[in-house]
């Protein structure tokens, strides 16, 4: 059999099904639909090479760990936490001097849905980029370096996993969350309060984060969740708005500390960072800025959320570095033990050295 031709075949009936589906259906960031592509991708540029069986093995393990993160995730609300309303654009303000920067980006950069800034188009991508940039680069790693691929996916994991938690544990309130609600409103620290589902505040002037004293037609002078609607400003992409604004609606309104978007540009560029060649560097330490910028001007997370986002990636890089940096060395220890271990011989009931032997058979 040909494998070279087989997998060229294979590889075109990829790029074909891949393009008629962007053209009917509509780009998604739904994570297992990046997923699939993803690990199809790998079967058809690698048949012939590798059994075909093979990727879809390795990533099941992720598959499985996502479904229930998921699942989890959209039962955050079993504990009945209160929600921290107030405390993280107290820091932020703090931090920022007395404004929080989520309303000074706001107010002086955004623009009504009428018109939508440029810059957005970039906000936009990096803020989608979070749902597919890490399967994209498992994929890679996956293809060069398999044992990479292992590591990559294990940091991704426990940092997602533990923001789960964290989000069980602590719920907080974005700041557009907090530019609709009143501080009446939310004294009890409640999880989905009425006013979540306003539009426009009754009271603009007493909200947790206040309105703008800015006045524009078609302007809601507030803090909105506007990190997607970029991609109206691309031709074609309409729809595929519209899908990812749907998911944007139906995720965990209060899961905002840490911020995985910026947990996990930071993994991406922490993790790269050895093995990237210096001309692709200046770009790793962009991403994660960029993506802390994007969140902070869309209302997605304070500050402070990112910088807890930041110090998680942190506690798991440095501690599983470290794990798996004394399970290499307690392998190449026992391995030099059993290299090095001494030739001996069994002399009249006891165990001889080679020197011992030696004299005894002179």
């Amino acid at each position: 059999m040909n494998w070279p031709w087989l997998r060229i075949g294979s590889a075109t009936t990829w790029v074909v099904a891949f393009v008629v589906w962007l053209l009917t259906a509509g780009f998604t960031t739904e994570r297992f639909t990046v997923v699939f592509w993803v690990i199809t991708a790998l079967v058809a540029f690698t048949l012939g090479s590798r059994p075909w069986w093979q990727a879809p093995l390795d990533w099941m393990p992720i598959i499985v760990f996502f479904l229930a993160y998921d699942w989890t995730r959209g039962h955050a609300a079993v504990l009945g936490r209160p929600v921290m309303w107030l405390w993280p654009p107290k820091i932020d303000a703090w931090l920022a001097g007395g404004t929080v920067p989520s309303v000074w980006l706001q107010e002086r950069f955004a623009a009504s849905n009428a018109h939508v800034p440029w810059w957005e188009t970039i906000v936009a991508t990096t803020y989608l980029s979070h749902f597919i940039a890490p399967f994209v680069i498992g994929g890679v790693l996956w293809v060069r370096h398999r044992d990479r691929f292992v590591r990559f996916m294990t940091r991704l994991a426990l940092v997602s996993a533990i923001g789960v938690v964290a989000y069980m544990i602590v719920p907080a309130a974005p700041p557009w969350a907090a530019a609709r609600c009143t501080h009446a409103e939310v004294a009890d620290n409640p999880r989905a309060p009425a006013c979540l589902s306003d539009p426009v505040p009754e009271q603009p002037d007493r909200t947790v984060l206040p309105a703008f004293e800015r006045h524009e037609p078609g302007y809601r002078p507030m803090v909105q969740r506007i990190s997607a609607r970029g991609w109206a400003k691309v031709p074609g992409m309409e729809r595929t708005r519209g899908f990812i604004q749907t998911g944007i609606d139906g995720s965990n309104l209060v899961a905002a500390v840490p911020s995985l978007h910026g947990a996990g540009a930071l993994l991406v560029a922490w993790f790269l960072w050895p093995f990237a060649r210096r001309r692709w560097r200046p770009l790793l330490v962009a991403y994660p800025i960029a993506m802390a910028a994007s969140l902070v001007y869309g209302g997605d997370h304070y500050v402070v959320d990112i910088a807890l986002g930041w110090a998680l990636v942190a506690f798991v890089m440095l501690t599983v570095g470290r794990f798996e940096h004394r399970r290499t060395a307690r392998a190449a220890a026992s391995t030099a033990d059993t290299a090095d271990a001494p030739d001996t011989v069994v002399l009249a009931g006891r165990t001889a050295s080679p020197a011992a032997r030696h004299l005894a058979s002179g």
